[in-house]
């Protein structure tokens, strides 16, 4: 989901949702949530947990983890 669609303050939420998730799944390793979010009121719905998500070259894993590392 780009940035530039969703308000900080909504994925600030949508984060801590995330977390608050996987905490409460118990997740400890790589895992994929899928599901849709309301760009404007920040609701979201969970349609599948996926403990084990393919790592093939286009998976959203890899392209999280490029977009999130820093240059340097």
């Amino acid at each position: 989901m780009p940035l530039l669609l969703v308000h900080s303050a909504v994925m600030s939420m949508l984060q801590g949702y995330a977390v608050w998730l996987a905490d409460g799944l118990g997740l400890r390793s790589i895992a994929c949530i899928d599901g849709f979010v309301n760009v404007d009121s920040g609701e979201m719905i969970i349609m599948d947990v996926k403990l084990n998500p393919p790592l093939t070259d286009g998976s959203p894993i890899f392209q999280q983890v490029g977009h999130n590392q820093r240059p340097g």
